[in-house]
């Protein structure tokens, strides 16, 4: 009997291969492991459309399974992209919006024109 599909909260970091329409990506859960520190793992996933964007955080759908010769890896049947959290969530995810600006550098704040 195959693995219960799970949810898990993840931020993409980078493709590693790609096959038709399959990703080999790595990946860190954006929760952490509870002490800290964020825990990686590798990620199988579906993406014929190429949307998924490096540091943007996704929820994926899937099963965990352990390759013999890679180790833990998430093969997920699905994924939606999350609201961001964070400054640099939510710039990461703004840039990528089309027909927005690209972000000022911070001393453009609101008291820098103040002299």
């Amino acid at each position: 009997m195959p693995a219960q599909l799970e949810e898990i909260t993840a931020v993409y970091l980078r493709q590693n291969h790609r096959w038709d329409d399959t990703v080999l990506a790595d990946c860190r859960l954006a929760n952490g492991d509870g002490d800290g520190k964020a825990t990686g793992f590798d990620l199988k996933v579906d993406d014929p459309q190429n949307e998924l964007v490096a540091r943007l955080t996704y929820r994926f759908y899937g099963r965990w399974y352990n390759h013999p010769k890679y180790g833990r890896q998430f093969h997920a049947k699905t994924f939606v992209r999350t609201q961001p959290h964070g400054q640099a969530g939510v710039i990461r995810y703004l840039s990528q919006a089309p027909g927005l600006a690209r972000p000022r550098p911070k001393n453009c704040g609101r008291n820098s024109a103040a002299t």
